[in-house]
């Protein structure tokens, strides 16, 4: 019998931004990082925007759903027994304060995908 030495996909990213204007961030912008991309993906992805993700036909195909609600895919041999799994990306900064940034100054913060997220961003 051969060893079984399981593997999971990990992925990267790092966005640098430059400020139009002066900016603050607020000392856990992670989470608001987060809210600003679930929207951003939802207003692009999503052909229902007033229904529930639960209930829609296309929920399995659908990015929004995948990256922020952690729909269970049907075909899933493991944790059959829960509707969501755990969220395939984490965002983190290098940001430990509350940062104001001058016009013309940069900011940056990483997104990490893992598995599946890494093959649905780069088919």
């Amino acid at each position: 019998m051969q060893p079984c030495t399981p593997s999971l996909i990990l992925a990267e990213y790092r966005f640098t931004f430059t400020a139009r204007n002066p900016l603050t961030l607020p000392v856990f912008s992670d989470p608001l990082r987060r809210s600003v991309f679930g929207l951003a993906l939802h207003q692009q992805s999503c052909i229902a925007p007033n229904a529930d993700c639960v209930d829609c036909m296309l929920r399995h195909q659908c990015d929004f759903a995948f990256f922020i609600k952690g729909l269970r895919p049907p075909e899933a041999e493991m944790m059959r027994k829960v509707g969501t799994v755990p969220l395939p990306h984490v965002f983190h900064s290098d940001q430990t304060g509350e940062a104001s940034i001058s016009p013309g100054g940069q900011f940056s913060h990483g997104l990490v995908l893992a598995g599946a997220a890494c093959k649905r961003l780069l088919p």
